[in-house]
Order: C-alpha cells, then sequence, then structure tokens
C-alpha cells in the first residue's frame, strides 16, 4: 500500500485486508511518505501498523492554518515503528506563549504506541519560520476498560513546546500518555500539561522523560515510575488551569521514587480574567519506600491579593501553598538547596507580610497544631521535616520536672 506523497491519508474499511477476513497487515515504508493528515478511522480489517525496515520516515506537513495531522478514532490498538517529522502548521505561537493554534495529533480510542528506537519530532514551518510546537490530545471514554492511552516510547525532539492535553469525548474517564523508551526526549522549550489528564514517566536506563526550560502543569495527574525522569535543570511550574475553586489541583505522585527539579515557580495563567489560587499536590504515596524530593527553592509570578484578585488577574498568593501529602516522618525527605526561611513570599502583598517561603509548605494529614515544621541543615542544603509538639499537659510535667530539678540544684 503506497501512502506516499498524498494530502490526506484514511485508513479505514477493508484497508488491512489481505485475502481473509482474519488476515490483518501492517504498512510497509520503502520510501518516505509525505501527508498532510492521517486518519484511523473505526471499521474491521484495519492495519495494525506502519513499520519502516529500512529508514524510510513519515513526514506530516499540516496545512496552512490547519492545526490537525492526525486523528485516531479506532478503538483498535496501533504501533509506528518508524521515525515521524511533523512540519508545523503557519502561524503558531512562537515557543513562550499559549495558543491553540499548536499543530495537534488527536487520539480519541483505542491504544496507540510509538515504539522505542524511533523519533518524533517538530520543525519550524518553512512558509511563517515559526517554532514546532505540537499538541497531544487524548479523548475522554465511558470506563476504566476503555480507557485511551498513548504510549510514547519513542524520543520526542523539538524546537519549542510539548503539550500533553485532553480532546474532550462523552465520558468521564480521561485518557493517559505514557512517556517511556530508553532514549531521552530533547526539548528545549516547555513540556506542559494540562485538562486533568494523567502523564505517566517511565523513562528506562537513566533516561529523560522531561527536559527543556520548563515543565509546565495546569492540571491532571503525574505519575513517576523511576527516579529522576525530569532533568535537573529544568524548572517545575504551576500555574492554575481556572479561576473556580473547585478546579481540580495538580496532583505529582513520587510513587516510590526521587526527583530533584532546578525550583518549582507559581504563576498566574495570562488567560485567566481575575485572581486564582492554586495548590498542587507533591504525594509520596502509601508505601515503605524512601524518598527524596530535591528543589532550589520556590519563584513566583503575578501575584495579587484577596482584596484585588476581582479586578486584577494574577496569583493569590495567600491561598495558594505547596501541599506535602502521604509524609512519613523520619523516611521521607524534602529538601532544599536554599533556605526557605530566608525568602519573604512577597514584599508587596500585605496577605503574607511577613511570611516566608517555608510558610509556604502544607503537610496535609497532619494536624499543625501538633506538629512544627523545622528546617535543618543538610550539608549544603536544608531539609523540611514535622517534629510533634508536646501536648500542655506533657509540656506543664515537663516545665514542672525542671522547676522541680532547678530547686534542688539551688538547695546544694
Amino acid at each position: 500500500m503506497d501512502i506516499s506523497n498524498r494530502d490526506v491519508v484514511t485508513l479505514g474499511v477493508n484497508s488491512g485486508f489481505n485475502g481473509a477476513d482474519t488476515d490483518l497487515n501492517g504498512i510497509n515504508l520503502d520510501v518516505d511518505a509525505s501527508l498532510s493528515k492521517l486518519i484511523i478511522s473505526e471499521s474491521s480489517n484495519l492495519p495494525t501498523e506502519i513499520t519502516s525496515s529500512n529508514g524510510s520516515s513519515l513526514f506530516l506537513s499540516a496545512p496552512l492554518q490547519s492545526p490537525s495531522v492526525f486523528d485516531k478514532n479506532s478503538s483498535s490498538s496501533f504501533v509506528f515503528n518508524t521515525d515521524i517529522e511533523i512540519e508545523t502548521s503557519a502561524g503558531l505561537a512562537d515557543g513562550g506563549s499559549y495558543s491553540s493554534l499548536w499543530t495537534r495529533m488527536d487520539f480519541y480510542a483505542g491504544t496507540t504506541t510509538f515504539s522505542d528506537g524511533y523519533t518524533i519530532s517538530s520543525k519550524t514551518n518553512s512558509l511563517s519560520g515559526t517554532n514546532g510546537d505540537i499538541r497531544f490530545r487524548v479523548g475522554n471514554s465511558a470506563s476504566q476498560s476503555s480507557q485511551v492511552v498513548v504510549n510514547i516510547n519513542s524520543k520526542l525532539v523539538s524546537p519549542s513546546q510539548i503539550v500533553f492535553g485532553g480532546s474532550g469525548g462523552t465520558g468521564s474517564y480521561t485518557g493517559k500518555f505514557v512517556l517511556g523508551g530508553s532514549e531521552s526526549n530533547e526539548l528545549t522549550g516547555y513540556m506542559i500539561v494540562e485538562n486533568d489528564v494523567t502523564l505517566v514517566l517511565n523513562k528506562s536506563n537513566g533516561a529523560l522523560a522531561a527536559t527543556g526550560k520548563r515543565f509546565q502543569i495546569l492540571g491532571g495527574t503525574i505519575i513517576f515510575m523511576g527516579d529522576n525522569q525530569i532533568s535537573t535543570s529544568t524548572q517545575l511550574s504551576f500555574s492554575q488551569a481556572s479561576t473556580s475553586s473547585t478546579a481540580t489541583q495538580p496532583l505529582m505522585q513520587l510513587n516510590g521514587f526521587s526527583q530533584q527539579v532546578r525550583n518549582v515557580r507559581f504563576e498566574a495563567a495570562s488567560w485567566l480574567s481575575k485572581g486564582a489560587s492554586i495548590r498542587p499536590v507533591l504525594d509520596f504515596g502509601e508505601n515503605s519506600s524512601a524518598q527524596t524530593f530535591t528543589f532550589g527553592g520556590f519563584e513566583f509570578g503575578g501575584l495579587v491579593s484577596r482584596a484585588d484578585a476581582e479586578t486584577s488577574k494574577g496569583l493569590i498568593i495567600a491561598d495558594s501553598a505547596f501541599v506535602i501529602k502521604n509524609y512519613n516522618i523520619g523516611e521521607d525527605h524534602l529538601i532544599s538547596t536554599v533556605k526557605l526561611s530566608d525568602h519573604l513570599l512577597s514584599t508587596t502583598i500585605e496577605d503574607v507580610e511577613g511570611m516566608t517561603w517555608m510558610d509556604f509548605l502544607v503537610f496535609e494529614g497532619y494536624d499543625m497544631d501538633l506538629y512544627d515544621i523545622v528546617e535543618t541543615a543538610n550539608g549544603s542544603n536544608w531539609e523540611y521535616s514535622l517534629v510533634a509538639v508536646p501536648e500542655p499537659a506533657i509540656a506543664a510535667a515537663i516545665l514542672g520536672a525542671l522547676a522541680i530539678a532547678f530547686a534542688a540544684y539551688r538547695r546544694k
């Protein structure tokens, strides 16, 4: 089947038929194939894979002002065993701003796998010269068993931004992306997660899933399946998905593993009409593994007070926090490479006057009337943990015992 040099190719009814109803075949790229869009429709006898055995590649070039280069509507599994190069459409974002026109690959059903040992790369548009921003979008499903899954084991290469988000649907189960494989992704811009999708970081052999300037999380769940999946030189950033107080907060599940990032940034989302807070959760998990999260302190952008939030968009710093969940005292470790108590949250916002970065930490599940957050030097770093505060009766008994001992000493 020759799919080279066509505008749009749809794999549909009987496109995988090869002499028998049960004989499903793949498509082999003997030469490079250049398409503006590839569609895998819902029908019987579909091919199950596209494979290149001689180094040929699949080129997807979005037409002018049209962002979509791939649609998968089939509930069947499909595998790409080939390099893919995507030329983004003209008029896209320049790598530093948010745009709904980012070139899209849409996955509405089934499981799609991009195999290890290959590359998915983007390049600037030859007409507009804009950067290669790509959005992977996954649809909702009606049940967990039919969850849409995209396994990206191929190496991602982009001079700009890669976005993992949702594309809607009628079901309540959001889709899942799995970043696996044995080669590090090579990004120079941002990696962005949005729309409550799940992103699993599962690179092996020390390879990095998230690289580039910033790993920006607007919502959804990040699940670690190995240590240090994010580059230590990459900034971890959180922004608001909406102004709603019930909006799902970003969740990072360490899942028994450790991670170090450059620092943690909280910033106001530019698309909001008024102020909003954000309380992302770092979940150490209900496990017996000793885990460590290391970061280079906090960074904040676009702060507003509660009073100004209705008329000015920005981050309501007084209502925001970095929430630590399932922290096991003496086993898990929260470490900063800078001393948090030396830095004020803000010098201009009255709501947090006198509060330091250390006050931005919230340990979920602990009654803070019974515990104090302590800051302890750990080599050149600083560790943040909890220590139990004695109950009043116990504290009184201790003081009484000390007083008696002191009196006895004086009598001597």
